[in-house]
């Protein structure tokens, strides 16, 4: 099943492949830049504390965006941990999406899709929900957040959703499971919570062995990293269904029944 090839030249249609790499990118970009300039003095006295610290006393909305692209001042090792993080999971996501789902004749339009649009829903929306969440369990403390870590939590459950959903979506092409939909979507549903709640359980697990607590913003971003993927997985799908009923047949999805083939 590969990608049909756009027929009218004078529309030509946004990949969103390269929608997504080109994301991955400015964001790196972003976070070394940051880094670099504030370790270089580019910084006037006090105003990467104050644009990149989540204050829980005195939050600001710029505040809550911005805290998750700093790092504590000073603390090398607190950005060199996050980006390298960050590089290593947005290269599996991309070696997932634009190179293994093509070799396994997943829809490829389809996933690019949701590849970009997940990644740009974690990267801004995502990162408002992380540190807020954060903010409302730790509203009045006298400290502060800051880092990309709750980010690279979202990245970690998507590829976790991502692997999830694959597994289905080849699953479902097989022909028994086409004979019995009502039983497989069950399954997939059981399943799809089961991975979801033992990937929060590790990832509490993982900041009681290395803080003794729950870091709050580690906990929102596991857990929006299977949120907003699935709801970007369900508009796409919906957007889809409608086009092929009106006709369309996008991508080649429409002769699978759909991006889950099912």
């Amino acid at each position: 099943m590969s990608p049909a090839p756009c027929t009218d030249a004078s529309t030509p249609r946004y990949d969103c492949g390269i929608g997504a790499v080109a994301l991955i990118l400015l964001v790196g970009m972003g976070l070394a830049g940051i880094y670099l300039l504030n370790e270089s003095g580019g910084f006037a006295p006090g105003v990467f504390e104050s644009t990149f610290y989540l204050r829980y006393d005195a939050p600001s909305v710029a505040n809550l965006f911005f805290a998750n692209f700093g790092y504590e001042n000073g603390n090398q090792l607190h950005f060199i941990g996050n980006f390298q993080a960050y590089v290593l999971l947005s290269m599996l996501l991309l070696m997932v999406y634009l190179a293994i789902g093509p070799l396994l004749h997943v829809p490829g339009r389809f996933s690019r899709c949701l590849l970009f649009w997940s990644l740009a829903a974690m990267m801004t929306v995502g990162a408002f929900l992380v540190t807020g969440f954060s903010l409302w369990v730790h509203a009045g403390d006298v400290t502060y957040g800051v880092g990309f870590s709750g980010i690279n939590r979202e990245l970690m459950g998507f590829f976790i959703f991502t692997l999830l959903v694959g597994a289905e979506y080849l699953i479902g092409r097989r022909r028994w499971f086409r004979r019995h939909p009502l039983l497989f979507t069950w399954c997939a549903l059981i399943a799809g919570m089961a991975v979801f709640l033992a990937w929060v359980d590790y990832s509490i697990r993982m900041d009681v062995a290395d803080i003794g607590g729950v870091n709050a913003a580690h906990l929102g971003g596991s857990v929006l990293g299977f949120i907003l993927p699935s709801v970007v997985f369900l508009v796409l799908a919906m957007r889809l269904r409608r086009k092929g009923n009106g006709g369309e047949n996008p991508d080649g999805a429409g002769a699978e029944g759909g991006p889950s083939g099912k």
